[in-house]
Order: structure tokens, then C-alpha cells, then sequence
């Protein structure tokens, strides 16, 4: 979540395959409980991620 959170791909590239469907448990940065790392970088424009992880 963090490393898609800001921003770095190449971290979020190594963690996208054992992480991909990992939700968040509590409000984190403004996201509720449930939200993905997909959800973080749609919301935060970051489009590499967001192919990445689709």
C-alpha cells in the first residue's frame, strides 16, 4: 500500500504479485477498510500503477 501510495513503481511492481488483492483493514491516508492499492493509485492519478495493477 505504501509504496503505491507514493508512488514507486518499481516497489510496487516486486509487491504486485503477492499483494495484488491485500485490502486494507482501517482508514488509511483518507481510504476505508477494503480499499486496494488499485483503489489508492486510481484515486491518486498514478497510471503506471494503475496498469499495473489491473
Amino acid at each position: 500500500m505504501k509504496a503505491t501510495r507514493y508512488n514507486k513503481l518499481e516497489c510496487a511492481r516486486l509487491l504486485a504479485e503477492k499483494e495484488r488483492n491485500i485490502t486494507i483493514t482501517r482508514e488509511y491516508c483518507g481510504f476505508p477498510p477494503g480499499a486496494t492499492a488499485l483503489d489508492i493509485a486510481k484515486q491518486w492519478g498514478y497510471n503506471d500503477i494503475v496498469s499495473l495493477l489491473q
